[in-house]
């Protein structure tokens, strides 16, 4: 199980879905396309935020110590 720490708020822990992330990243595509929408994108400030998280909990799990992400 994962925990976020947040400054002094209690641990919250996230709930994980078994499905394949890719599975949703192209129904998500496919939605939009069929309903002429625009895909939305994500920002490159918003990938390193992803990347950041995604690093300090692979850490976070190789030490078993809580990793502050700045």
């Amino acid at each position: 199980m994962v925990g976020i720490f947040i400054d002094g708020d209690p641990a919250s822990f996230l709930k994980w879905e078994k499905r394949d992330p890719f599975e949703k990243e192209i129904e998500y595509f496919i939605g939009c396309v069929s309903a002429q929408k625009p895909v939305e994108m994500i920002r490159p400030l918003d990938a390193l935020t992803a990347l950041k998280v995604s690093l300090a909990a692979k850490k976070s799990a190789e030490t078993l110590k809580p990793i502050r992400i700045r």
